[in-house]
């Protein structure tokens, strides 16, 4: 199998010779993805339930407090939905169906980022859609830090996934939410950190330029969706099935 990391000619739109063999790359591309959504409609079925729910309820009742449940529940599901498509190929048989076929593992996986970049873009737009229903208690600068913050949760869980299980996927997934919460909830009760060192953090960030603070947790974003990628197309080569 010749490995290929990066398969950027996935784009129909690039101009080369061999047109032919890109309209076939992207008619496959289009065919993995529709199945990665279509083994996913159960859970986000799930996740448009709960968050209409929150979001009647915020309406209704005109209170904010239902804002961050609603994006901590996007967040996750956003996060975990590349993992359950994934989890679906392997139970389901169709790793066995795929590695016989023309497609290359590596189109495999690829596709699972594109699956992810498409579901982190989908739940940051209901996340504006929540915060305006809410009365945009947010400002679009942390609304950024939720598309940010589902696309590095991604890059981690991915690997797992394949690595060690969907099981693993959930601990590590806990351990990232919680242990920081614990870590964070010990400090301030044994007065190491107090609320003026949290309001000097606070004006730190305010003070600086939004665009360069959002430039840069894209960068980084970015460089681990990256390493994600190439350790998770490592991985998947090394699988039997």
């Amino acid at each position: 199998i010749r490995l290929n990391p990066l398969p950027w000619r996935i784009s129909c739109f690039t101009a080369s010779r061999g047109k032919g063999k890109e309209r076939k790359v992207c008619k496959h591309m289009k065919g993995l993805l529709y199945k990665d959504f279509a083994s996913t409609k159960r859970e986000t079925c799930i996740c448009a339930l709960m968050c209409v729910i929150f979001l009647a309820f915020a309406v209704v009742t005109g209170s904010q407090s239902v804002l961050a449940p609603t994006i901590g529940i996007m967040i996750a599901f956003g996060a975990m939905s590349p993992t359950y498509s994934l989890q679906y190929d392997k139970t389901s048989g169709w790793n066995r169906f795929i590695s016989a076929s023309p497609i290359s593992r590596n189109k495999v996986i690829f596709s699972k980022y594109v699956f992810g970049l498409v579901d982190a873009a989908v739940f940051t737009l209901l996340t504006m859609l929540a915060n305006v229903l809410t009365g945009n208690a947010l400002s679009y600068l942390w609304l950024s830090a939720v598309l940010l913050l589902i696309l590095a949760l991604q890059a981690i869980m991915l690997p797992v996934c394949l690595k060690l299980g969907q099981n693993a996927v959930a601990v590590i997934f806990m351990l990232l939410v919680f242990v920081p919460i614990g870590i964070g909830a010990v400090l301030y009760k044994t007065g190491i950190i107090d609320k003026a060192f949290l309001d000097s953090i606070s004006a730190a960030a305010a003070a600086a330029s939004p665009v360069l603070l959002f430039g840069m947790l894209a960068v980084a974003a970015a460089l681990l969706y990256v390493i994600s990628y190439l350790l998770s197309c490592r991985f998947f080569q090394k699988q039997e099935f």
